[in-house]
């Protein structure tokens, strides 16, 4: 969807300048944009959700969440390649042909659920981190803004908030090297806006007045 968007913004500011842009989209960026809501309280230094309430089991054992020594791993060896060479690595090639053989599910999902258990999470990742497989550590909330890669995409941005003062929030999931964007201001207040939006419905300031006298606006 971020792909789509971008392309289309960028073929817009082409349209009006004639220039091209290189446009740059991270599959990471764009899953750390659609958490606004879960991380906005975290964003605030609010309490991190329960682990328990985020965790997304699969049916299969490729396309799982594993506890680990320190947390959780997440799975998602959908593509046979990917699969192939996490066996490899775990040393269990055997189970390269079975990724969705029902009948070996049992045994496969008592494999890996004892074999993640060995390690924590950094040590999986100097296991899986340089290896072409869909293999990823799961970060709590509060975590995610400390991660080397949400800095260096600039995915947690600070802006200045009327009530707050000096907030951190989720930056922009796609970035255009002629037309870079920027966070101006923090999350509008409920009705912030409902007079402006009105207006350009035409609304005259006393209809304005008499909806929000009717409560049908906030």
């Amino acid at each position: 969807m971020f792909g789509a968007l971008s392309i289309l913004m960028a073929y817009t500011h082409f349209l009006q300048t004639g220039k091209g842009q290189h446009v740059d989209v991270s599959m990471m960026d764009g899953s750390l944009s659609w958490l606004t809501i879960n991380t906005g309280e975290v964003l605030v230094d609010g309490p991190a959700p329960p682990r328990g309430s985020q965790l997304l089991w699969g049916a299969t054992p490729c396309y799982n969440v594993y506890e680990c020594a320190d947390g959780y791993m997440a799975v998602g060896a959908i593509e046979a390649k990917f699969w192939v060479r996490m066996c490899e690595l775990l040393g269990r090639p055997e189970y390269s042909d079975q990724q969705l053989t029902f009948e070996k599910f049992d045994e496969m999902f008592a494999w890996l659920r004892d074999t993640f258990k060995q390690k924590t999470r950094d040590e999986w990742m100097e296991l899986f981190g340089c290896e072409d497989v869909c293999v990823s550590p799961i970060l709590d909330l509060d975590e995610v803004p400390k991660n080397p890669q949400v800095a260096h995409r600039e995915m947690i941005t600070e802006v200045d908030d009327d009530k707050l003062g000096r907030m951190k929030t989720i930056g922009i999931p796609f970035k255009f090297s002629e037309t870079p964007g920027e966070i101006r201001t923090s999350a509008p207040s409920l009705g912030e806006h409902t007079d402006e939006v009105l207006k350009t419905l035409g609304c005259s300031a006393d209809e304005i007045a008499r909806l929000r006298a009717g409560g049908i606006v906030c």
